[in-house]
């Protein structure tokens, strides 16, 4: 499936802190969901249900394109949760990470991710920082396999 592929190598290129590269094919990823998205919503709605009607599992054909639907979800919500972590700033950060569970609110990866971002931004706000001055970090491990993700006070 090209989209597991997607999601897949996006998500390797997020964790190794290659953000610059992963930033493409997560937007091309996203722009495929949101067109099979729109299309599954049109065929439902030619088979007479409205957008978020619950499909009986007993119209088989109705019920498998809602399926479908929900996994284009899913697989939006983890391609915003890497968006979100490739975000320049904590501002854009917590914005993507909403957008993500928005996306799929029942997706616990994307609920964890929305968790600790909003910990992040509470902490800032604490301390007197708006997240909108401050930026996102990868530090890159010894070995260039793995980053580590921070965060840091932008220079004015």
């Amino acid at each position: 499936d090209a989209m597991l592929t997607l999601f897949k190598l996006s998500l390797a290129l997020v964790n190794s802190g290659n953000c610059d590269e992963a930033r493409p094919l997560i937007e091309d990823g996203l722009t495929m969901i949101d067109d099979t998205v729109r299309d599954t919503d049109m065929q439902l709605q030619k088979l007479g249900y409205n957008l978020g009607d619950n499909v009986p599992k007993s119209d088989t054909a109705a019920f498998s394109i809602a399926n479908d639907k929900e996994q284009m979800m899913s697989a939006k919500s983890y391609l915003l949760v890497s968006k979100s972590r490739c975000a320049f700033d904590v501002s854009s950060l917590g914005q993507l990470a909403y957008d993500a569970v928005m996306a799929k609110p029942d997706h616990d990866y994307a609920l964890t991710h929305a968790k600790d971002v909003d910990g992040i931004i509470t902490q800032l706000r604490e301390k007197g920082l708006d997240p909108k001055d401050v930026k996102v970090i990868w530090t890159t491990s010894a070995d260039g396999q793995t980053a580590e993700f921070g965060v840091g006070v932008m220079e004015s």
